[in-house]
């Protein structure tokens, strides 16, 4: 049998080197930016840690020179670029949510050939805001019935609240004459808001004119289409009532 005999230098240094790589490990958790130092013996060729908790603070000899190097296990910013990474090596699951935004993405840095089919659904986009507006025709001799004005309607993809704007003047042609003009969830009704309009007293039949402009805010529980009406009712019907430039505008402001 071939017996090898290995010099006490070889195994000093192999014992060193263990040493060496178990200080390491029991070393604290590396943070950014962490120096070590060390100390190297050139007689023997090995190693030995200084400068950490339990360890010498210097080189125990003159002979031995002192080493240092830092770890830095985070990369810099910009550092790691699209043409350092693998296809699919980053995935949906390796990101926080909201990681990456607008300004992480140069412009037409994500292309359709870049997104898998159905990758973007509706769930994964931002409900959008909505506006619609509709100008509705002048209205003459207004009823003590009431009478429905017109509607708007908004076409929305998920929860929100709508802000609904009515506008217009009324023509009055005399005293003693009142009217209310809101808007409501149906035709013919005011249950959203409504402004109230004219004189209840006097005798004079010279004709004024008023502005209106109810608004309200209502909530929306999810996507669907949302119509809102415009009403006016004459409430005194001493002298007749004409409305124009009305205009109704509901604005749908997501969650």
């Amino acid at each position: 049998m071939m017996s090898v005999r290995i010099s006490r230098g070889v195994l000093a240094r192999a014992a060193t080197a263990l040493t060496l790589v178990a200080m390491l490990r029991a070393a604290p958790a590396v943070a950014q930016g962490t120096t070590y130092y060390a100390c190297y013996v050139p007689s023997v060729g090995a190693m030995y840690l200084i400068k950490l908790s339990g360890l010498p603070q210097a080189c125990l000899s003159p002979a031995h020179q002192q080493v240092s190097w830092t770890d830095t296990p985070v990369p810099a910013d910009g550092s790691v670029s699209t043409a350092k990474l693998a296809d699919g090596a980053v995935t949906a699951p390796k990101l926080a949510t909201g990681s990456v935004g607008t300004t992480q993405l140069a412009d037409g840095g994500v292309a359709t050939a870049d997104l898998a089919d159905g990758a973007v659904t509706t769930a994964t986009l931002a409900v959008p805001a909505v506006m619609n507006s509709a100008t509705l025709l002048d209205a003459a001799n207004i009823s003590t019935a009431g009478q429905n004005l017109g509607s708007v309607s908004v076409t929305v993809s998920g929860p929100g609240k709508v802000l609904v704007m009515l506008s217009g003047s009324a023509i009055f042609f005399g005293d003693a004459t009142t009217m209310y003009v809101g808007i409501g969830t149906t035709a013919g009704s005011f249950n959203l808001h409504q402004n109230y309009l004219g004189r209840l007293d006097g005798t004079g039949s010279a004709r004024y004119r008023e502005a209106f402009a109810p608004m309200a805010v209502t909530t929306v529980g999810g996507a669907g289409t949302y119509t809102y009406y415009a009403t006016a009712q004459k409430l005194f019907a001493a002298s007749t009532i004409n409305l124009d430039f009305i205009r109704l505008v509901a604005v749908f402001i997501p969650n």
